[in-house]
């Protein structure tokens, strides 16, 4: 998608190339003259159906003479009509014109005005925000994951010495009453059920945490195709992280 600092770029490089003196950010004073100013920004963006976008890129060019003088500036105003009017804006694949150039002469100092309008889609532009959402929300949720699963694993290390133990108690009523024989075997029983339950939570966390770092390295790639498959792997293996939104907008073909 086509950005304001990739049309100033241009511009600025055209009029360093016709040996203008073009001053990289606005300073008050201290700059050597003859000097350029150029400024950039959308002033007009109208959604046009779809992923396209109707945007007009307002241009200002301020030229500052070393005479301050209008005779300076009339000469300045030709040779900018000559190196940008009639030749197109050529930012990546496209090539941009202008139809209306308007110039003005105040306090002997140029001003030039004019937009530049282009329609473009916002396709990728929409898609890379996504991917980046995407990005930050799986990386939070790996850091929560390393969390739990160091919890889980005190959890899981604490069921098995509880598991341990009343096993040992179990063994030592061997010799015991009915009733110290029984209440041992509840125990028993229940401490297996706590580290069951344990073990399985601590496999589902290693489980949740290597997933997320095989979509961490798919979005890492970039590629359409990695960033389907990321898709397709929260979409499968960590559904509770994401809605099925993201394999919709990632044209994913929900096959593991």
């Amino acid at each position: 998608m086509i950005k304001s600092q990739d049309i100033r770029r241009f511009i600025a490089d055209k009029l360093r190339n016709a040996e203008f003196n073009v001053i990289s950010s606005e300073i008050q004073e201290g700059y050597p003259k003859p000097a350029v100013f150029i400024y950039v920004y959308p002033s007009s963006i109208t959604k046009s159906g779809g992923f396209l976008e109707d945007d007009v890129y307002s241009v200002t060019i301020k030229y500052i003479p070393k005479t301050e003088t209008a005779q300076e500036c009339a000469e300045a105003a030709e040779k900018i009509r000559e190196t940008l009017m009639y030749s197109t804006i050529d930012v990546q694949d496209r090539h941009l014109t202008m139809e209306t150039m308007d110039m003005t002469i105040e306090e002997e100092r140029l001003t030039v005005m004019y937009d530049v309008p282009i329609t473009q889609s916002i396709d990728e532009y929409v898609r890379s925000l996504k991917k980046k959402a995407v990005q930050e929300a799986v990386t939070n949720q790996y850091a929560d994951n390393l969390q739990k699963q160091s919890e889980i694993q005190a959890d899981l290390t604490k069921a098995q010495k509880q598991y341990n133990k009343a096993l040992e108690n179990y063994i030592a009523t061997e010799n015991g009453s009915t009733k110290e024989r029984t209440k041992a075997n509840e125990q028993l029983e229940q401490a297996k059920k706590n580290l069951s339950d344990a073990t399985k939570e601590a496999a589902k966390a290693e489980y949740q945490t290597k997933a997320l770092d095989e979509v961490m390295d798919l979005l890492g790639e970039g590629s359409t195709e990695s960033i389907q498959k990321a898709g397709i792997r929260i979409l499968f293996y960590l559904p509770a992280l994401f809605t099925t939104d993201l394999c919709m907008e990632y044209n994913c073909n929900y096959s593991k």
